[in-house]
């Protein structure tokens, strides 16, 4: 599973719609190199007559970089040295249902009388100022004191959650909240063009500045814990509905998982992800506002482990929950049936009574693997989904198809019952858990998917356009939107073939060939940077696969032997993966994949005389053997159809244009759906970046490219990219 890091930040611009969930900004500073100044990366400066902020490896949060205010002569109260985000680009709010803005960071203080500021704004003007004041060591927003104190000698996070509509923000520092929604006076901004950390005077003592992030959620997230807080003794709602003060982590075993390649992370536009939880009771927090909906979904990511006891997923209400009228969401995994249960109240109740349900045959098995789940309350309905696909429907009864009221009085709970039992363990992996105020569809769910689409060249997680002229080496990548991100770029000779693949794990796309007359490989990014050249690994023969096949998020070097079925893989580094490894035979097609949701790709080869899959990964387990679905004449085509971070087995019927899609483990996602004919070219990706694979073909007679969603969106139709003689990118 590949993580994007983003080497510098760009403040995107977003119109918020239903489907609309960034990070806008996700800026490590670890890959930018030493002394960098800020004003060298993209979208960064500084003030004007500032000393600019400077990437140093002396202290940083996460390694190995950070961002130093140095020191600078200045006039007290002035300026004189900062890092200043802004906006070529600008995220612009238009959407009422999506009203919240998080801004977090990373800061090192080390004097109490230095003076250091965050702020955000746009052009007319400061929406906010957060000010460290120096004079008595208090945090200031907008001028009036929390009365709480900045902390010195070690990094301590904050976050600000702006609320748009209403003009209030709240204000997160080291665990604790100490601003809930305070007015800010004026107007509203709606564009925002700049975020800034300032050093205001010339005190001695370093000042650092790590991990900024930048954030934007879905329409209708309610809440959203999403467990990247890292090794301290809290965790946040990242929409802010929850305070972060009364979260808290009972003593005992906790454990942050830092790089775990089965984690997950949202699909719908890009967030990062590195951690996940498992301890015992994760958080338990009041609602700071006031949450009124007849609709609802609870959804999460988890990982349970063989031989885990009964876990309460999340649970929402008064009291215990269970001993009042009051509404109340309980969701919960049972150990006995391997599966998820569930016991509702509506506001409309006088009585403890509830709708229960302790087995609704939505079975997600403790298997060390992880899984999606998600509860969807309609009108009188409650549907629980299992890894996207619909495994329960309860009819709810009278006590549970109402409204669901919760004041500032009810608790939420992740990892433990409000009644203190069914806590989580070691045994219990938390990635993600949202609540949203609408019945979601699966295609707007929590995706788990982490992978960049190997024909991503401008890391935005949505598949490009991109085509090989075979003749003259020359490359003509553009969006399905129309933004043209290469055009005749250079790297190619008549006889080298396109490998689509992120060779350097940036999160972008690279321009990789390789020379089917001398078995070499020549590599490099878009910006030009050379990753690999002449690199002797094949010859005459044998087919490049493209796949990330040790889970390091960096593609690697792979060719099948299709005169002898063995497969050859090493690293770009040079590292051996696999030397002569058999699993195939004369005419199978390889079909590269993740097929255990592993984060490692697979060797999975289709027999295209058969029809017959047949899948293994490298450490030699059996993940499929002998799987009918084909015959003579399809093609394979790689791809996450259903976005559960597993690959499927997908073929397109070149005779006819149909296209056959099912899971490893029998699903239907899609039966004879026609879309193509012959002369068309099947290519992989996800061209809408949500994390499910779409339908794309490329009609190799007039260069045009077709492209839908599996649940029939139309994405792109009859868009002129390409010519006879050139070969669509993909994977």
């Amino acid at each position: 599973m590949k993580f994007k890091v983003f080497a510098s930040a760009v403040l995107m611009t977003i119109t918020a719609t239903s489907l609309s969930a960034t990070e806008l900004v996700f800026e490590m500073f670890d890959t930018v190199p030493q002394s960098t100044p800020i004003t060298n990366l993209t979208d960064w400066t500084c003030a004007p007559g500032d000393i600019p902020g400077m990437v140093t490896n002396s202290r940083s949060f996460s390694p190995n970089y950070s961002v130093e205010l140095p020191v600078a002569p200045g006039a007290p109260g002035a300026t004189n040295s900062s890092m200043v985000l802004t906006g070529g680009e600008a995220y612009t709010w238009t959407c009422a249902d999506n009203p919240t803005i998080r801004i977090s960071a990373r800061i090192f203080c080390s004097a109490t009388n230095q003076t250091i500021s965050m702020r955000g704004g746009s052009a007319s003007g400061e929406q906010w100022i957060v000010r460290f004041d120096g004079a008595d060591g208090h945090i200031k927003l907008n001028g009036v004191d929390t009365g709480a104190l900045f902390i010195i000698g070690r990094y301590a996070d904050i976050a600000l959650y702006y609320n748009v509509p209403g003009n209030t923000a709240s204000l997160d520092y080291d665990g604790s909240n100490i601003v809930s929604q305070a007015a800010l006076g004026g107007t509203p901004t709606t564009l925002f063009n700049h975020v800034g950390f300032y050093r205001e005077t010339a005190e001695i003592g370093p000042v650092f500045i790590d991990n900024v992030v930048i954030e934007v959620f879905p329409s209708s997230t309610t809440a959203w814990w999403r467990f990247e807080e890292g090794p301290d003794d809290h965790v946040a709602d990242h929409t802010g509905l929850f305070p972060v003060s009364e979260c808290s982590l009972l003593a005992g075993y906790r454990e942050w998982l830092s790089g775990d390649s089965r984690m997950v992370h949202d699909g719908h536009g890009g967030f990062n992800n590195t951690h996940a939880f498992a301890g015992p009771e994760l958080t338990r927090i009041f609602v700071g506002s006031h949450l009124i909906t007849p609709t609802w979904t609870v959804e999460g990511l988890i990982r349970i482990e063989p031989g885990a006891q009964n876990v309460e997923l999340f649970e929402l209400g008064v009291g215990l929950g269970f001993n009042s009228s009051n509404s109340w969401i309980s969701i919960s995994w049972q150990q006995s049936w391997q599966s998820v249960a569930f016991s509702l109240r509506d506001n409309a109740q006088s009585t403890t009574q509830s709708d229960t349900s302790y087995n609704t045959n939505a079975l997600l098995s403790a298997d060390g693997q992880q899984h999606h789940f998600a509860c969807v309350k309609t009108n009188n309905l409650l549907i629980t989904y299992i890894d996207y696909i619909p495994r329960s429907t309860n009819v709810l009864g009278g006590v549970s198809l109402g409204v669901y009221e919760f004041n500032t009085n009810a608790y939420a709970s992740v990892g433990e019952a409000l009644n203190y039992g069914n806590s989580s363990s070691i045994d219990h992996v938390f990635d993600e858990i949202r609540l949203s105020n609408k019945a979601l569809s699966p295609d707007t769910f929590l995706h788990a998917y982490g992978s960049t689409p190997a024909n991503d060249f401008d890391g935005d997680g949505a598949s490009d356009l991109g085509v090989l002229d075979q003749g003259t080496g020359r490359w003509f990548v553009r969006t399905v939107g129309g933004a043209q991100l290469a055009y005749s770029e250079n790297w190619g000779w008549s006889g080298v073939e396109a490998v689509a693949g992120d060779y350097d794990g940036n999160g972008v796309g690279d321009l990789a060939v390789f020379d089917q007359t001398t078995g070499r490989w020549f590599i490099r990014s878009l910006a030009g940077a050379i990753l690999a050249w002449d690199v002797n690994w094949g010859w005459p023969g044998v087919e490049p696969v493209s796949g990330d096949f040790d889970g390091d998020g960096i593609d690697d070097l792979a060719v099948f032997d299709q005169n002898t079925g063995r497969w050859f893989i090493r690293t770009v580094s040079g590292d051996i993966l696999a030397w002569s490894v058999f699993w195939g035979w004369p005419g199978v097609q390889p079909v590269s994949g993740d097929y255990d949701g592993d984060g490692v790709d697979d060797l999975a080869v289709l027999d295209q005389n058969t029809g017959r899959w047949f899948v293994r990964n490298l450490a030699g387990d059996i993940l499929a053997w002998e799987i009918n679905w084909g015959w003579a004449g399809v093609t394979g085509v790689s791809g996450d159809f259903d976005g559960d971070a597993k690959s499927d087995l997908a073929v397109f019927d070149v005779l006819t244009g149909r296209w056959f899609i099912r899971t490893v483990l029998g699903d239907i996602l899609a039966w004879n759906i026609n879309w193509g004919w012959p002369s068309v070219r099947p290519v992989s990706g996800d061209f809408d970046g949500d994390g499910v694979s779409d339908l794309a073909i490329f009609d190799e007679a007039s260069g045009r490219w077709f492209i839908r969603s599996p649940a029939g969106e139309i994405i792109g139709w009859n868009i002129n990219w390409g010519w006879s003689g050139v070969q669509p990118v993909g994977r």
